[in-house]
């Protein structure tokens, strides 16, 4: 059986620990929500900037630069989101 020591706050040094990993795993997940963003926004700026608009030919290149600038406004919100709900609820487990 395992016992459970006080911290040095007077909770137990479990609890701590589960802090100190949600906020790692916290910044963890906003640097990878920052990354993401700047990441397929500057492919989709990238892959538009060389194929540009006015090219009849290259319709799905356009298309793919377009998908990349939106997957960047989704994606790295979207995990900014779930970092922020990181840690919550796990009390009522």
């Amino acid at each position: 059986m395992l016992a459970i020591r006080p911290g040095p706050f007077g909770g137990s040094t479990n609890n701590l620990q589960k802090h100190d990993m949600t906020k790692r795993l916290k910044t963890l997940a906003r640097v990878s929500a920052a990354l993401a963003f700047v990441i397929c926004l500057a492919g989709g700026i990238w892959i538009l900037a060389s194929v540009g608009f006015d090219h009849d030919g290259d319709a799905v290149q356009t298309g793919i630069g377009l998908y990349f600038v939106g997957k960047a406004f989704f994606v790295g919100p979207m995990l900014l989101l779930a970092a922020e709900q990181l840690g919550k609820g796990s009390d009522s487990r």
